[in-house]
């Protein structure tokens, strides 16, 4: 029988790593090459499982490894979680290949604001939601969205509660915005 091989290409999938796993397929893990340490400690968690060598190879490397892994005849499933603009050359080189694919793409993760809400309120819980991990994480609030009639409040809120974060050192308990993962960011 020939072996079922998922490729992800994201951050610490467990959502889509254990169901893969538990229907018999072996997993190529391709981390972003600015992020592995997830992927390393994931390798950890899997050997203090026991899982069998080879059953999830992790692999932390740059784009052109992914290429080569979404191309290749022998993976039947791609998963990316990334830009919009590689989704499109993920979605593109699966399409050619008749390849299923997964995208989880940027840009998605909306604070609804109503009318009736409190601006100091929002900006509290958007500090939490919004810049946890500096702000880089994949369910992190990027937009919020304010009724129109009340745009200059919010953004006086928002823009007072950014003031008064403490930035620096990300091991200090105080800091709040560390440095970013690319200077892109």
């Amino acid at each position: 029988m020939a072996a079922h091989f998922r490729v992800f290409t994201e951050a610490v999938p467990l959502g889509k790593l254990v169901p893969a796993l538990l229907a018999g397929c072996s997993i190529v893990l391709k981390p972003s090459p600015e992020t592995p340490l997830d992927a390393y400690w994931l390798a950890g968690l899997l050997e203090q499982a026991e899982i069998p060598l080879g059953v999830v190879s992790i692999l932390p490397a740059g784009r052109e490894a992914g290429e080569y892994l979404g191309a290749h005849p022998g993976i039947d499933k791609v998963s990316f979680t990334g830009s919009t603009a590689a989704g499109r050359k993920v979605a593109a080189s699966c399409g050619a290949n008749l390849k299923r694919v997964s995208l989880e793409l940027g840009g998605k993760s909306a604070a609804v604001v109503l009318d009736d809400a409190d601006p100091a309120a929002v900006a509290a819980g958007i500090e939490v939601a919004g810049l946890m991990n500096s702000g880089q994480a994949c369910v992190a609030q990027t937009r919020v969205l304010v009724p129109r009639s009340r745009y200059a409040e919010y953004v006086d809120a928002l823009a007072a509660m950014v003031e008064t974060l403490p930035t620096g050192d990300p091991t200090d308990p105080n800091t709040v915005v560390g440095p970013l993962v690319a200077q892109r960011q």
